[in-house]
């Protein structure tokens, strides 16, 4: 496992939290109903990246998704409750695309913002 959300779809109690913050192939896994780990995310499913609002809707119909959902990548997703709320393609910095961390920066930010 590479990170909590895919132990949260694992254990099967994803909708217990309420963020996740996935890049577009951790998504993609979420979104596998079958794949019970990362390697074994069938190989079709990757051929929806062009399609993240798909593998948006499979991720919160297979319940393997938090109450909010934000997506990461070159156009950001920002989900709650199974509906996209909003996208975010601007500012693209894209030395900021490949570090890690930004999601933990990002899922603090988010906390920080829904929880008064």
């Amino acid at each position: 496992m590479r990170n909590w959300q895919e132990l949260c779809k694992a254990g099967g109690d994803a909708t217990s939290y309420d963020v996740f913050t996935p890049d577009v192939g951790e998504v993609a896994y979420l979104a596998d109903e079958k794949a019970a780990h990362p390697t074994y995310t069938r190989g079709f499913i990757f051929h929806l990246e062009d399609d993240v609002p798909e593998l948006i809707r499979r991720t919160y119909k297979e319940k393997n998704a938090a109450r909010t959902l934000f997506v990461k990548g070159h156009v950001d997703y920002i989900c709650q409750d199974g509906e996209i709320l909003e996208t975010v393609s601007r500012p693209c910095i894209e030395e900021m695309e490949p570090i890690g961390g930004t999601g933990d920066m990002i899922t603090g930010t988010i906390s920080g913002l829904i929880y008064p």
